[in-house]
């Protein structure tokens, strides 16, 4: 069912914008995820709040936004492609981990 589905999905896709999703139809590719992550440390946090002059939280919530930026600009080549970059902001211990990710299409081996 869920091929099915899916199945629908791509051609529903196609017909709206073919240029788009030319190479979802492909045979011989294969979706991966492409990732990026970056850690920004409670020093790091502790030495911008010092320059900038401002509160925890906020230089918490600029340093995230600075680390979003570097992981855009690290898979830059995808958003060329019209990819759409995933974020995701969780925190490790005492690290607050920022990554992002891609998924782009690879060509695969195909067997006749």
């Amino acid at each position: 069912m869920k091929e099915k589905i899916a199945t629908y999905l791509i051609r529903l896709a196609t017909w709206l914008n073919p240029s788009l999703f030319s190479m979802v139809s492909e045979k011989g590719r294969e979706t991966k995820k492409l990732g990026i992550s970056f850690a920004v440390s409670p020093a790091e946090i502790g030495h911008y709040r010092q320059r900038k002059g401002c509160s925890y939280v906020k230089a918490q919530h600029e340093l995230i936004s600075d680390t979003k930026k570097r992981v855009r600009q690290s898979i830059y080549a995808g958003l060329l492609k019209g990819e759409y970059i995933e974020y995701n902001v969780h925190k490790q211990g005492v690290d607050i981990i920022v990554s992002g990710c891609i998924y782009i299409n690879v060509k695969t081996d195909v067997k006749s």
